[in-house]
This record gives structure tokens, C-alpha cells and sequence, in this order.
């Protein structure tokens, strides 16, 4: 029994290694060469009917940009509130304390415990990086908890790791820093529901 569990956890950190060990290949120059992770082009006009007004197709990036100019500085203004010991954006005047909804997403993810001792812009890339393998690490677990094999389990985990939601509206923030937690709710619910069926 034991050999069969140590067998199991050795396997299971192998494939989660190779989850960690992709994610940082990827993202070598943002996390160890001081580049940024900033996508350059979205190919909205390769696609009809956007294609149909465009000889030549172009690429557009105004969404990504909007993104960058948005996201960035609300983390620079919680690392400079949580270093400062406050809550980012917190209104006391409202419901006796109540975070201003565009700031809420920016304050409760607890990957925000890098602002405190990582200084910008790595922590940035290190949450965002984070957050990948995290949503990885998840849908393993997920699959591993339906029985699925472990070679299946890390082709999909690798496939929900490096989706294109993930990728391309990485700096929207939201849709990644909320999605890497899906399948582990997913997983947690059929656990509890395969353990009442019992």
C-alpha cells in the first residue's frame, strides 16, 4: 500500500515538474533576462468578416495596450498601499469599509503577497507565471480526480496552461487570476460528491 502511494507521488510530482519546467522555458526572458511579457499582435483582420474590409492583413493591438496601461498601475498603486501597511482602495465611508470594485480584483488575489517583497516589474511576471502554473497544477488534479492517467492529465493540463484566453488577455488580469482556480473548485466538488455517494 505504501509502495503504491510513493510510486503514485513520485509520478505525480514528475508531471507537475514538467508543468513547471515548460512554463519556465516559455517565459525565460520575462522571469530571468528582465524582458517583459507584452504580446505584440492580435490578427483580428486574418479572420471574416473583420478580413473582408483589409487587403493586407494587419495586426491591431489597442486591446493588449489598453490592458497593459490599466493593469500595471493598479498593481504599482497595491504594492504601494500593502507596503504601506492599508488596504488598496479601501473606502471607509461605504458599507463601513468597502473595496471600490475596480480595484477589488487588484487587492484579493493572494498571489499580491509578491508586491511585498519582490519589487515591479518582476512581481508582475512572476503572478502572472504563477497564476499559469497554478491553472495547470489545477487541471491536473481535476483529471487525476476523474482517474484519468497521468500522461493524459498533463497533455490536457499542459493544453489549459497555455490556452489562448490565458495567453493573449494575460494582462486583463482577470480571466487568467480567475480561471487557474476553476478546476481545483471542480475537483473539490467531485470529491465531495464521490465521497456522499459512498
Amino acid at each position: 500500500m505504501i509502495e503504491r502511494f510513493v510510486h503514485r507521488f513520485w509520478k505525480d510530482a514528475a508531471c507537475l515538474s514538467g508543468i513547471a519546467i515548460l512554463i519556465v522555458i516559455v517565459f525565460w526572458p520575462a522571469l530571468f533576462e528582465g524582458r517583459l511579457i507584452i504580446p505584440t499582435d492580435q490578427f483580428d483582420t486574418m479572420t471574416l468578416p473583420f478580413s473582408a474590409q483589409y487587403g493586407h492583413p494587419q495586426a491591431f493591438n489597442h486591446n493588449l495596450t489598453d490592458a497593459v496601461m490599466q493593469s500595471y498601475p493598479w498593481k504599482v498603486e497595491a504594492q504601494r498601499a500593502f507596503r504601506k501597511g492599508e488596504f488598496f482602495f479601501w473606502n471607509p465611508l461605504i458599507f463601513n469599509g468597502y473595496p471600490q470594485s475596480a480595484a477589488s480584483r487588484h487587492t484579493y488575489d493572494v498571489f499580491n503577497l509578491l508586491l511585498l517583497p519582490l519589487d515591479l516589474p518582476f512581481a508582475f511576471t512572476l503572478i502572472l507565471v504563477l497564476e499559469l502554473f497554478t491553472a495547470g497544477v489545477g487541471m491536473f488534479f481535476l483529471l487525476r480526480t476523474h482517474g484519468r492517467g497521468h500522461w493524459i492529465s498533463l497533455m490536457f493540463a499542459l493544453a489549459w496552461t497555455f490556452n489562448g484566453m490565458f495567453l493573449t488577455d494575460m494582462y486583463i488580469l482577470w480571466p487568467l487570476a480567475t480561471f487557474c482556480w476553476v478546476p481545483f473548485a471542480l475537483a473539490t466538488s467531485l470529491r465531495y460528491q464521490q465521497k456522499n455517494e459512498l
